[in-house]
């Protein structure tokens, strides 16, 4: 086993304790680089050092050291911000730990070490991703004019042995609205899911992650695009596109909002996922791009964000729920066997609250009670 420095852990500990990596050091009677090489992972402290560090930090060994396999395979991450934010180095080092962590549950999961049915060699060329999309379709016996439905997507999450992880993240506070990491050694895909966003958003973020696991070999902003389009072409189809394309040209702008709204009303996404696939068909086509305006957008975000409800207000009836009813309600509604798998790896050994805080990424209180529920 190759043990290291959590490095999110590390900092945000660091800051807490209002101390700069110089300032450690010094403590430690170490140099700068020394600090620096521990947080990069190109050496690990000694035992006294260790310890110390610890009692500096106010943390324990559990929550501070990585500990992994040798010669594994790395977890594939798939992080974009929302908003067209910067993805940050902080989250895609959080997801990889994550990742290295949850290597301990995949032999809590049902058995499914054969490879699921991925995409061999996917592209982001539309014509092709169009054609994934529609075959997805054909799959779950949903033509064109239906719209998607969570149950529809849980059931392809099933066929690609993805395990979802359904998290509070708080609606804006957060840097995204879902993750994914693919573990290649267990062949286990993973996907955290932000209750707290808008269902409108939230069937959008399921689709992009269930682009991800389709291709789960493609990484950087070539997976992300992949996703984003496959999710597009999902939930509004080609066909619909072309239709709409079609419909509004020459029409007001009152018509065309009046129409994009409808049709999102009836498939519960976004008008914006309309907007982006309408943008993307035009641009394929050499055509003339139908314009909406920013200011327009922007009123119509601020529309839809003030009366919209949550995934977590539809679950819960705007309560907050016990971590019982946590547990039970999502199992039933999201069908995943997360919480089984931390039950099964907790009769291996007790089942840590710093464990749950850092593969889920949520406060140490909830972490606690969620443990003892589990326990």
């Amino acid at each position: 086993m190759t043990k290291r420095i959590n490095r999110t852990i590390f900092s945000e500990k660091l800051i807490k304790a209002g101390m700069t990596a110089s300032a450690l050091a010094e403590k430690l009677g170490v140099s700068r680089a020394a600090v620096s090489k521990w947080m990069n992972g190109e050496s690990f402290p000694k035992p006294d050092k260790l310890l110390r560090i610890g009692m500096l930090l106010g943390t324990g060994y559990d929550e501070l050291v990585v500990a992994e396999p040798d010669m594994v395979a790395e977890p594939v991450v798939a992080y974009r911000a929302k908003a067209n934010r910067v993805t940050r180095e902080q989250h895609v080092v959080w997801a990889k730990e994550a990742g290295i962590r949850l290597r301990k549950l995949a032999d809590c999961l049902p058995n499914t070490m054969q490879k699921p049915p991925v995409l061999k060699e996917p592209v982001t060329a539309y014509n092709y991703v169009a054609r994934v999309a529609a075959q997805v379709r054909r799959e779950i016996k949903r033509p064109d004019d239906k719209p998607i439905e969570i149950k529809d997507l849980l059931q392809l999450f099933d066929d690609l042995h993805a395990v979802i992880i359904p998290v509070f993240w708080g609606d804006t506070e957060h840097h995204g609205n879902a993750l994914h990491v693919y573990l290649p050694d267990s062949l286990t895909t993973w996907i955290w899911l932000n209750l707290d966003s808008k269902f409108h958003d939230f069937l959008f973020w399921m689709s992009h992650e269930l682009g991800h696991a389709y291709a789960p070999d493609l990484t950087g902003d070539y997976a992300e695009d992949f996703a984003d389009l496959f999710a597009q072409l999902l939930l509004f189809p080609a066909s619909c596109v072309e239709s709409t394309y079609k419909q509004l040209t020459g029409k007001t702008k009152t018509a065309r909002w009046t129409y994009i709204r409808k049709e999102a009303e009836h498939r519960n996404i976004s008008f914006y996922t309309i907007i982006k696939a309408l943008r993307r068909y035009s641009e394929e086509e050499r055509l003339e791009e139908i314009v909406f305006s920013d200011a327009d957008i922007s009123k119509h975000f601020a529309i839809l964000k003030s009366s919209a409800p949550s995934v977590a207000d539809q679950l819960f009836k705007q309560t907050e729920p016990t971590p019982k009813q946590y547990i039970q309600t999502l199992e039933r509604a999201f069908k995943t066997p997360f919480f089984e798998a931390l039950k099964a790896f907790n009769e291996k050994q007790p089942l840590s609250e710093h464990f749950l805080t850092n593969i889920m990424n949520i406060p140490l209180t909830d972490a606690k009670a969620l443990a003892a529920t589990l326990g």
